[in-house]
């Protein structure tokens, strides 16, 4: 699927409010129909990563520059909460994607698209200019073809200039998890004591710029609390109650301080059970079932320079993936 500021081909679709056209292959069409005021709502929304729920699966949808991409996933488990399902799929894709709770009809209630009437009759013309014209068609089709590539590239360097480098992406992602391990000791200290985390998870949300330019990267702690008593914005959760809530670390460079050594970090962690993944990069899975545990080993590994490629805190199941880095 291509996003493109005209109709290059007869199989697109207008979105009115973006003044974009969505354009479909044949094979893309019989498969994912259903699915363009989907597509139409992404990009209206100008969101990157997102997924729906539809029965028994799970629908997740990529916008990368001009490009949209499907992936469907079995939902093995009955999930009903919106954030135990953002957490599923983080789990399971690494990335964070956006959930989108409203059903089809609520979707195609709001988004604007304009399907070509002429539908078929265009196929049937283009399909006879074809055959009389054979070669034009061809060259035709070649020159669209190396212009969206031209245009595909252009736009990929235009993302690369703008975006912040690399190296400056990774220290605010060490930043940020630095930030997390502070806010996650503070969170459970303030607790009350008839109250317990469920669970917590780190996700990185770029802030995009002109042409999908990572101008900046935030994170974002979602974090769900049980509790015995009723308390403002909880709902009834079996016999207790609870309630989910969201903050922010806003990602800055990191600052200069001293670390722990990358050798001494990456034996501490394999020595209490973590399990080697890969050496370059420095990059260890970890996985406890005990809350002291885990909280030594996040105690230690704040002088560590190090990102959390993914995290999720879920009572009795406490796992992340991190890379580690040489001070």
């Amino acid at each position: 699927m291509i996003i493109s500021e005209r109709k290059i081909k007869d199989n697109c679709f207008f979105i009115r409010k973006v003044k974009k056209y969505l354009c479909l292959t044949k094979q893309e069409i019989s498969k994912y129909e259903y699915l363009i005021p989907v597509f139409a709502y992404g990009i209206e929304n100008n969101l990157s990563n997102f997924f729906i729920k539809l029965d028994k699966k799970l629908v997740l949808i990529s916008i990368e520059g001009i490009s949209v991409n499907v992936k469907e996933i079995p939902l093995k488990e009955n999930i009903t909460d919106s954030e135990e399902l953002k957490v599923y799929v983080q789990v399971l894709t690494g990335k964070y994607y956006t959930y989108i709770s409203k059903d089809l009809d609520q979707i195609k209630s709001e988004v604007s698209i304009e399907k070509n009437k002429n539908y078929l009759t265009l196929v049937s013309i283009i399909v006879i200019v074809m055959i009389a014209l054979g070669g034009y068609y061809k060259y035709k089709k070649d020159k669209e073809e190396k212009l969206l590539k031209l245009l595909k590239k252009q736009q990929e360097r235009l993302r690369i200039a703008q975006s912040l480098s690399f190296e400056k992406q990774l220290q605010i992602k060490e930043f940020i998890s630095q930030k997390f391990i502070e806010k996650v000791a503070n969170l459970i200290n303030n607790l009350p004591n008839l109250q317990k985390i469920q669970y917590i998870t780190l996700s990185y949300k770029p802030i995009l710029g002109e042409g999908n330019a990572i101008k900046g990267i935030n994170g974002e702690i979602s974090y769900k609390v049980k509790s015995v008593y009723p308390v403002e914005g909880a709902v009834k959760d079996g016999k207790f109650f609870s309630f989910t809530k969201k903050d922010v670390i806003k990602g800055v460079p990191q600052r200069k301080k001293d670390f722990k050594s990358l050798k001494e970090c990456g034996i501490y962690l394999l020595q209490s059970g973590g399990d080697l993944i890969s050496l370059k990069p420095l990059k260890i899975f970890y996985k406890k079932d005990n809350y002291y545990e885990i909280k030594e080993t996040l105690n230690f590994m704040k002088d560590c320079k190090f990102y959390f490629e993914n995290i999720n805190l879920k009572d009795q199941n406490y796992n992340f993936t991190v890379i580690l880095r040489e001070k």
